[in-house]
């Protein structure tokens, strides 16, 4: 007559089920979501941005080294703009 033999874990012969349960970390129960908007809403023009972007290089007297900076203050101007 055959046996079954059962497959133990590591952590079933050197822990109990109790301490690796505990050292488990734990998952949120709700996914924290966005607020909803349309995307049409949230959607940029590449050229509006760049042009504000510029506006921002223009102001600065033409130093360079921001250019990222200016693209993302340009682009959450324009995201805030459009949510009022």
């Amino acid at each position: 007559m055959a046996t079954k033999k059962k497959l133990v874990t590591e952590t079933e012969t050197t822990a109990p089920k109790a301490a690796t349960a505990a050292a488990a970390p734990k998952r949120h129960s709700k996914a924290v979501q966005a607020p909803e908007t349309p995307a049409a809403d949230l959607s940029l023009d590449a050229r509006e941005v760049s042009q504000l972007a510029y506006s921002y290089f223009a102001a600065r007297g033409y130093q360079h080294g921001s250019q990222a900076e200016d693209w993302f203050r340009a682009e959450g101007e324009l995201r805030r703009r459009r949510m009022r």
